[in-house]
């Protein structure tokens, strides 16, 4: 059951963060204070884009981590993720058929189309005036601040996903991780999770010290170490 939605859609129904200041830290329930994430968005985009640009048409069946997705059904998954972050942040229906893969897509107009997708959503979040005002989502209400970290966490953890089904080593940036955690590990007890319908198995553990990707994609179900 894991990832059968997008990740972002366990928070609960309460503020994930009630403050955010000038400088683009944001002091959440707990006292953690949320970076600016419109730097760390670009990244992580970035990332994904180049990490798409080496799939091939004949590994479109391979599986992934994420184990409700083969690769292809991973990209059809991403293009629904990175369309509602861009919606949402121009104040559009994100939950609504835009988010909808466009039937008919051959293999190079989908990975075409996917960065396109990461281009508006950048475009549109490279204004730090959606950093503080409130967006209602289906899940929660939480400012903007906290809605992009989330899809941070995210994009990331589908790259991840995408990369270790397609054999691909990739330097994940530790800024990025360390955001994407932070929040996560807020948002998400550590089991329990079945009971909740949150569409994630349980944490799994790694060691003291692991890599921080790795420590965010184990919180999020996924176990590390596993083969695919």
């Amino acid at each position: 059951m894991t990832n059968a939605t997008d990740t972002t859609d366990t928070t609960d129904s309460t503020d994930t963060t009630d403050s955010t200041d000038t400088s683009g830290a944001s002091t959440a329930p707990n006292g953690m204070q949320l970076p600016d994430p419109r730097p760390l968005f670009t990244i992580a985009a970035d990332l994904a884009s180049s990490v798409i640009a080496d799939v091939h048409a004949d590994q479109l069946d391979q599986r992934t981590p994420c184990d409700a997705f083969s690769v292809y059904g991973l990209l059809d998954h991403m293009w629904m993720a990175i369309t509602r972050i861009g919606v949402i942040g121009t104040g559009g229906d994100a939950f609504g058929p835009a988010s909808e893969l466009p039937s008919g897509l051959d293999f190079d107009d989908l990975k075409q189309a996917l960065n396109e997708r990461l281009e508006i959503a950048k475009s549109v979040w490279s204004d730090p005036e959606l950093l503080a005002p409130m967006f209602e989502l289906p899940w929660a209400t939480m400012p903007g601040i906290a809605v992009l970290t989330m899809y941070v966490s995210e994009i990331t953890v589908h790259t991840w996903d995408l990369a270790m089904a397609l054999g691909q080593a990739v330097e994940f940036d530790d800024s990025v991780a360390a955001a994407a955690l932070g929040l996560m590990s807020m948002a998400l007890p550590a089991d329990g999770r079945d009971a909740m319908q949150a569409p994630f198995h349980d944490a799994v553990a790694v060691a003291a010290g692991a890599p921080l990707i790795d420590q965010l994609v184990a919180w999020n179900g996924r176990n590390p170490l596993a083969p695919v």
